[in-house]
């Protein structure tokens, strides 16, 4: 698998809106990737054994417990 092949494989689901297989842009390392949707949502990830990582401030918020 070249570069470029394990690049796309780090696609990603846009944390904002949910836009499926958002593709890292240029300049993407196999170590963090970065993203830009088309609905203005920019981010990026670390890359932790061959996946990008969601980055903590893109979850949703856990429910208080209790």
């Amino acid at each position: 698998m070249t570069t470029g092949q394990r690049l796309q494989a780090l696609a990603m689901t846009c944390p904002s809106c949910g836009q499926l297989l958002v593709p890292p842009l240029a300049g993407s390392t196999l170590t963090i990737a970065w993203y830009a949707c088309p609905c203005g949502n920019f981010w990026s990830a670390r890359v932790r054994d061959g996946r990008p990582v969601v980055p903590a401030l893109a979850l949703p918020p856990r429910p208080p417990s209790g």
